[in-house]
């Protein structure tokens, strides 16, 4: 059997590569129908039935792999398909009402992997899928007999997308998506776009503004910053079903980071022109969409930060679920000197200034803070006022707790408590140091 299943599969290569497309699509049935589950393969013979005409037929093809994929818990796979097949036929409207019904928060359920389908997007087929996105599908004149029919057997359409089983206990979640009522959701299916991306191209610009967010369907990226010198310092790689870029669509701030893909890459792209039209005419995705930004920036926040490490899983999610989340615009001073602290901040977003303020008016500046750093401890430690300000050099996003807020959750933990003592001391000898420069009539020290 698998002798003759791999003579069909190459045989059917072979044709499509001379342009003998109907014998290759007559080998692609004969495959399916000693080997009907492979989806992979039905895929393939999806995207022949386009280059023969038969859109009407490739829709129905690809109706099967889009549920297959869903079947396996693969809903951006799901979504990239589904996208061919509304370009296909615009008036369609099966295939994203199934994913909604599956995977919305009218419902709260998730496939599990009954089917167990291929979990990759073929090469040549998701590169043939982008060509089609980027530039309007066409499909060249065929000369094939069109009296010919298919040999598989494609079934009723009640057949071809039966409801997608249901685990109560084993449901993938889905950021954003699960949060979506299921108009909302398919809402966002007919605004989303596909994006192929070759191995090694930059997809965002560290710096640069941000038109839209990402998710990757099929593939791999990573994600770096460059240092003054020019090198790159990689911070993370992100596979299928991650998202990247949603801050600048949801803060408005520029891309904090560079995305390149490794290998070639599938992305589903949602441009803040269509997201903004989305929660125009549906206001309580633009919630969803701050939550999710929000508590992504704080989960990263609690996995590399040494302050937060002491702390259990159920411990971080509490303090996350009670940071607040405040923008400043530049130059604007989110902490005064002499007055009282009012919570924990950790800049998440932009560049602040702490500087200190002497008796004749002029400004001592202290070293930049940057994404990651906190402020305000001090004076939550000591019950003191404020012994520096701290001024947003650039648009900056902050995360807030609130001085109970701290002092229930973190001042409780002694060896979290230990932590920021010595934070403390550092910050109050860079005071001293520089309060002795002044004194000295040093105009600049390096503290």
């Amino acid at each position: 059997m698998t002798d003759v299943l791999s003579e069909h599969k190459w045989l059917a290569e072979q044709a499509w590569a001379e342009d003998r497309l109907d014998e290759a699509l007559a080998h692609y049935q004969q495959y399916l129908l000693l080997n009907p589950g492979d989806v992979e393969i039905r895929q393939l013979m999806a995207d022949l039935l386009i280059r023969l005409n038969r859109r009407q037929d490739a829709v129905r093809v690809y109706e099967h792999v889009a549920t297959s994929f869903a079947q396996g818990g693969h809903l951006f796979k799901s979504i990239a398909i589904s996208n061919v097949i509304q370009q296909l036929d615009p008036d369609h409207t099966r295939t994203h009402q199934h994913l909604a019904n599956a995977f919305s928060a009218d419902n709260n359920r998730s496939p599990t992997d009954d089917t167990q389908p291929s979990t990759r997007l073929p090469t040549p087929a998701a590169a043939r899928l982008a060509v089609g996105i980027q530039t309007p599908l066409s499909v060249p004149a065929s000369t094939i007999n069109e009296s010919m029919r298919l040999e598989v057997d494609f079934q009723d359409v009640e057949e071809v997308l039966p409801p997608l089983p249901v685990d109560p206990g084993h449901q993938p979640r889905f950021p954003i998506f699960c949060q979506l009522t299921g108009e909302e959701f398919i809402a966002v299916l007919r605004r989303v776009k596909l994006r192929s991306a070759k191995a090694g191209e930059v997809i965002v610009h560290e710096g640069e503004p941000g038109t839209s967010m990402f998710a990757v369907a099929e593939g791999r990226v990573r994600v770096f910053r460059v240092r003054p010198d020019g090198s790159e310092r990689a911070l993370t790689s992100l596979e299928e079903g991650a998202f990247f870029g949603e801050a600048a669509v949801v803060s408005d701030v520029p891309r904090m980071a560079s995305v390149a893909a490794e290998v070639p890459t599938v992305l589903l792209e949602f441009s803040r022109e269509d997201i903004q039209q989305i929660c125009r005419n549906y206001p309580s995705v633009s919630g969803v969409l701050q939550r999710f930004h929000h508590d992504r920036l704080l989960d990263n926040l609690m996995r590399a930060s040494p302050l937060f490490r002491p702390f259990s899983q159920e411990e971080q999610r509490g303090i996350i679920e009670a940071f607040e989340p405040h923008s400043y615009a530049k130059g604007s001073l989110i902490l005064t000197q002499g007055q009282p602290g009012d919570g924990f901040y950790v800049l998440l977003r932009g560049r602040c200034q702490p500087f200190h303020t002497q008796t004749d008016g002029r400004e001592r500046a202290y070293p930049d803070l940057a994404e990651g750093d906190v402020f305000g401890e001090i004076s939550l430690l000591l019950g003191k006022p404020c012994t520096a300000s701290v001024r947003a050099l650039t648009p900056v996003v902050v995360l807030r707790l609130a001085r109970a807020e701290f002092e229930r959750r973190v001042l409780s933990r002694p060896d979290v408590r230990k932590k920021l003592d010595e934070l403390s001391t550092q910050r109050r000898q860079r005071t001293a140091d520089l309060l002795t420069a002044i004194m000295l009539g040093i105009e600049s020290i390096r503290v």
